[in-house]
């Protein structure tokens, strides 16, 4: 990788260990290190030395005379006599580091970490997911990646003249892998708290996801390339709005190059068993009350019977999971899943939130299906590739492929010195998706 890296020309994102893991984590987080003098100095060196060494080579126009990154880099040089750097507060400023906490500089007073490139038939926006962010009020609620206002500067809406293609660079993938984001994780964070389990995916702000995926869907074909998260995989959404046309929207993920564990192996040896299409209905507005008890009555299993013991009460299992995949959804925007009702009672109060009861309700205003891309023949990272990998994309018409590069198994002493390694190929459409993708309420799991 070393020599990689210093033969080839590479444009990077910064993300979160420029800093030290999940900086940035929510409204507490925030506010404790930005008001801590030495908080506020690990910030502004790991900012500093990202400008320097790749963020200038990036755009090097941010850095010339009169902007902010000149401003930066003057207050850099060291002083003849001390060897220190100058400590004046234009480099909080620059760095958007004097702010209060849920505020930002604006973009022509700062530096700005994204940046775009543009040829005829596509284009790569990269998106600053981590110094954007927007707080809820609660001080550990789940994180904006991007706020309204660093969306529509950094995605912006389509102009008409944008080339066909869309790629967008998000460090965290827009569409992760349900097991981990939308169970384990989740169940995690309600027993450890935020901080022990990496509480910042796209989907744990649900209004913020909502509207990046209309946002890309606005592009018609969007690719999404993204790490982070230390396993490999590939999928794809055709999304929906009522009344617009539909989108497809790529998920392409590799990583990552070191740090495997026991735990990203488990998530490739099981994820070729698990579904791979979930199909999902959106409205702007809250599931109504009634219809909550409704559906949460309709699918929950009744209680086991059980010896008494001196014990409290425990849910049904069945409860616990419907409580994390879905009821934590009812708010607006309110995101219902479409497919794998258990029973007809559930199936039809979702039928009647979407469709409504009579012609003048008002219905699903948007519905998207995600579907993973599996290596045939099924099995072992097939789906999901747990162990240290890297990826090589290509575009054939119409089509995106990306094929994931992995080690056999990790080298040991007594092995060879270059250890036989293999790949999992994904291939998925980019086109726009046809009708027959477009969700719809079913009972039971869906076809693959």
């Amino acid at each position: 990788m070393r020599r990689v890296l210093a033969n080839v020309p590479t444009l990077m994102l910064l993300d979160d260990h420029e800093i030290t893991d999940d900086w940035n984590l929510n409204r507490q987080w925030d506010t404790e290190v930005r008001t801590n003098p030495y908080g506020r100095r690990v910030l502004r060196n790991g900012l500093a030395a990202y400008a320097v060494f790749q963020d200038w080579g990036n755009h090097p126009e941010n850095y010339r005379p009169g902007t902010p990154g000149a401003a930066l880099f003057d207050e850099l040089r060291c002083d003849a006599t001390t060897h220190e750097p100058g400590l004046g507060n234009v480099m909080h400023d620059v760095l958007d580091l004097s702010s209060p906490t849920g505020t930002h500089r604006s973009r022509a007073d700062r530096i700005c970490w994204d940046w775009e490139l543009t040829w005829e038939a596509h284009r790569i926006l990269a998106l600053d997911t981590r110094t954007w962010r927007e707080f809820p009020a609660a001080p550990l609620g789940g994180v904006a990646l991007m706020g309204d206002a660093a969306m529509d500067t950094q995605l912006p809406a389509p102009t008409g003249t944008d080339a066909p293609l869309t790629l967008v660079i998000s460090p965290a993938p827009v569409l992760g892998f349900p097991l981990v984001e939308e169970g384990l994780q989740r169940f995690l964070v309600k027993w450890n708290g935020p901080f022990e389990n990496d509480n910042e995916p796209w989907s744990v702000n649900r209004r913020a996801f909502e509207r990046l995926l209309a946002r890309l869907a606005s592009h018609r074909e969007v690719v999404v390339i993204s790490g982070d998260v230390h396993y490999g995989f590939t999928n794809h959404c055709a999304y929906f709005p009522e009344g617009g046309p539909p989108a497809r929207i790529v998920q392409l993920c590799a990583s990552s190059l070191k740090k495997e564990d026991d735990l990203t192996r488990l998530n490739g040896r099981i994820g070729w068993s698990l579904p791979t299409t979930y199909d999902w209905l959106g409205w702007d507005e809250a599931v109504p009350e009634d219809k909550r008890l409704e559906l949460q009555r309709a699918s929950i299993l009744p209680p086991l019977p059980l010896p008494r013991l001196p014990l409290p009460p425990l849910p049904p299992p069945r409860n616990i999971l419907f409580d994390l995949l879905v009821a934590e959804r009812f708010d607006a925007p309110a995101v219902l899943p479409a497919a794998r009702w258990g029973n007809a009672v559930s199936a039809s109060i979702v039928s009647e939130l979407a469709d409504g009861p009579g012609p003048d309700e008002r219905k699903t205003q948007w519905r998207y299906r995600v579907k993973f891309a599996r290596q045939i023949p099924a099995g072992h990272f097939s789906t999901i590739v747990g162990p240290n990998n890297v990826a090589r994309i290509s575009f054939p018409l119409g089509e995106v492929w990306q094929e994931l590069f992995w080690l056999m198994e990790p080298p040991t002493v007594a092995g060879p010195a270059l250890p036989p390694t293999a790949s999992t190929l994904h291939k998925v459409p980019r086109d726009v998706p046809s009708l027959s993708e477009r969700p719809s309420v079913q009972l039971g799991a869906p076809a693959e």
